[in-house]
């Protein structure tokens, strides 16, 4: 966290709907995206670069873990959302996932169980153009 009124971000994930977020993301006031993190370490320095990030880097995990995360974005492979959700949760942090959150109804249905769970937080999310 760096301050009281700012949220500090880790985000996972910068291929083309990434680089969007991303973008959206920084523009917000009060939210500083501390940790850029994705497989190709190319992509995560022009996050890092595009938002004044503390650190670029390909482990997602430390991303999440870094002491100043108080929230985690995932926008990776939707063959990765569960884990990454489920160390997020694990560690602490709120969570915002682009849809889908897992591969298949059973999978979808133990995130949000363990999602539910007291002291947890969070969200998954849509965008559509109409």
């Amino acid at each position: 966290m760096i301050t009281k009124d700012t949220i500090g971000v880790a985000f996972l994930g910068v291929g083309r709907m990434g680089e969007t977020h991303l973008r959206n993301l920084a523009a917000i006031s009060g939210i500083r995206v501390i940790a850029v993190a994705d497989l190709v370490r190319e992509r995560a320095e022009r996050g890092r670069v595009m938002t004044g990030a503390e650190v670029a880097m390909i482990d997602s995990l430390k991303a999440i873990e870094h002491p100043s995360v108080d929230a985690v974005v995932i926008v990776t492979t939707t063959d990765t959302h569960a884990l990454l959700i489920e160390q997020a949760v694990n560690a602490g942090k709120a969570v915002w996932s682009e849809k889908p959150i897992a591969l298949n109804q059973a999978e979808t249905q133990r995130l949000v169980d363990f999602g539910s769970r007291p002291q947890k937080s969070s969200a998954s999310g849509l965008h559509a153009k109409i």
